[in-house]
């Protein structure tokens, strides 16, 4: 198979995701969707399965109006591109570093903290200020706009946590009359309040508390005022378009008993 194939694979499975996210987030049903653009159930299902290339662009054009979106299309390295493929991560970014400019923060996007790492490896957002006691504070912001592999994501995110450390503590720790006053650092992931995303953390609300313990309204505190840094993580949501930061997103509501009977029955049919 051709390269351009394999890509070609790989952005009708990722179209095909982005379709259905942007249904669940309307709220409509694969039927609710078809009806708006005059389409079958069994279309929007294939599209959302990753049958794009099967599609005319009219239809895609469609199928976005319908779920109240915008379909986007551009060509890398091309001058006359649009939006740039990470347009939302950006207004997310922007959006953390005005709220933390509120609170005193210096930030410094895309900060690079390995470089001896393949590809090198940064922060989304490195955030820093001296706080009332002087004491130098660093936080590390990481954008979530898609979980594709949420065990590496806990692994990368310790690994950079780790690194923010040393570089925090091997270039800005400071002499005081107690000795040597080590910078606090810490850090947060601030996730795409997605349909998807919501659901995914429902599911696995352990895990994530345990590796974000932290309290998510002290730390919106804290970036946008002279809030003391908290020590432990937390996780912050910011809007499908990164225009809005908050604590706590709207969790899933767990389906009743008569649901999961009704959803066992349903099988695999296909279904909105």
């Amino acid at each position: 198979m051709l390269e351009s194939d394999v890509r070609s694979a790989e952005l009708a499975k990722a179209l095909g995701s982005a379709l259905k996210d942007a249904r669940e987030v309307a709220g409509l049903t694969q039927a609710e969707v078809g009806a708006r653009c005059a389409l079958a159930q069994t279309a929007i299902s294939r599209m959302e399965r990753g049958g794009a290339d099967s599609w005319s662009l009219r239809s895609w054009v469609r199928v976005a109006d319908a779920t109240g979106t915008t379909l986007q299309a551009y060509l890398s390295g091309a001058s006359t591109a649009d939006q740039p493929k990470d347009a939302v991560h950006l207004r997310t970014q922007e959006l953390v570093a005005n709220i933390a400019l509120s609170g005193g923060w210096a930030s410094v996007p895309e900060r690079a903290v390995d470089d001896a790492a393949r590809g090198s490896r940064s922060v989304d957002l490195w955030l820093e200020r001296r706080a009332a006691d002087h004491v130098l504070e660093v936080v590390a912001i990481e954008v979530m706009d898609w979980f594709d592999d949420v065990g590496a994501r806990f692994r990368d995110w310790d690994r950079r946590l780790e690194r923010v450390c040393q570089l925090a503590v091997g270039t800005r720790s400071r002499e005081g009359p107690d000795g040597v006053a080590l910078p606090r650092v810490s850090g947060c992931w601030v996730v795409r309040a997605t349909q998807r995303n919501r659901g995914i953390l429902a599911d696995h609300r352990t895990l994530f508390r345990a590796r974000f313990p932290g309290d998510p309204d002290a730390w919106l505190r804290t970036l946008g005022g002279p809030g003391q840094l908290p020590s432990d993580p937390a996780i912050l949501w910011v809007d499908v378009k990164g225009t809005r930061l908050f604590a706590r997103a709207r969790q899933r509501p767990r389906p009743t008993t008569s649901e999961r009977r009704r959803s066992a029955t349903a099988g695999t049919r296909p279904g909105g």
